[in-house]
């Protein structure tokens, strides 16, 4: 018996050590991905393909807050069926006990979980289709940009309890990444606005001094305006 449990609690060391490895691979991987795509769309789509695919989750999405519906609309997604979107409660308002796992998500900032999708009567329900699939068990996290919950990143396995508190805590960072990532790009976004809004205005009073012929000015060699 001492030796079954041995074996027993060596199993589950070494399954929790091979869950951690993929799920830093994700992490890794979409901080590299991060580093090299500018732009959000693609990052999404990217980060859903990385999941499935390095990272052994069976489906993942990722989806923005509608600030119109107060619904999430899904803008990026790997593996996931479409009867399962059209199964899932996208509300993000009302009281908590009454969303779904989304609206929770952006309702609190923080992540949500089952670890066993069958044993959760609460949600069970609303998750048959990937049930029947063969998940077993999910996490739902925050995107938070400029302090506001924006979107969900929710990650699917076909393991119960898979989602410990070691996964946790690097999925929690992953999907903060994927948040200052956005950030980066709204800021870089709104500097080239700035940027070309200050040229074409300089461009207007440039035209409006050239066009105004009771102003004396001279120019320098590159077309420069000079007063005095």
């Amino acid at each position: 018996q001492q030796r079954s449990k041995f074996y027993q609690e060596r199993y589950q060391s070494t399954e929790s050590i091979r869950r951690l490895n993929r799920v830093y691979a994700v992490l890794s991987d979409i901080n590299e991905a991060i580093v090299r795509i500018r732009k959000p769309q693609e990052l999404f789509e990217k980060a859903c393909d990385i999941a499935v695919e390095k990272g052994g989750f069976q489906m993942a999405w990722i989806g923005k807050i509608n600030s119109q519906s107060t619904k999430v609309d899904i803008v990026a997604s790997k593996g996931v069926s479409e009867a399962h979107l059209k199964q899932i409660d996208f509300n993000c308002e009302g009281d908590e006990s009454q969303l779904g796992i989304a609206g929770r998500v952006y309702k609190t900032g923080i992540h949500a979980i089952s670890n066993d999708i069958q044993k959760d009567d609460s949600i069970l329900q609303k998750y048959k289709e990937i049930v029947k699939h063969g998940s077993k068990s999910f996490a739902a996290f925050p995107i938070i940009v400029f302090g506001q919950c924006r979107g969900v990143f929710k990650l699917y396995s076909v393991e119960i309890e898979f989602f410990d508190r070691e996964e946790l805590k690097l999925l929690d960072k992953l999907a903060m990444d994927i948040s200052f990532a956005i950030e980066f790009a709204e800021k870089e976004d709104e500097r080239k606005r700035i940027q070309e809004a200050l040229k074409e205005s300089e461009e207007r009073y440039r035209q409006v001094i050239l066009n105004a012929s009771d102003i004396i000015f001279t120019t320098d060699i590159n077309g420069n305006i000079l007063f005095g």
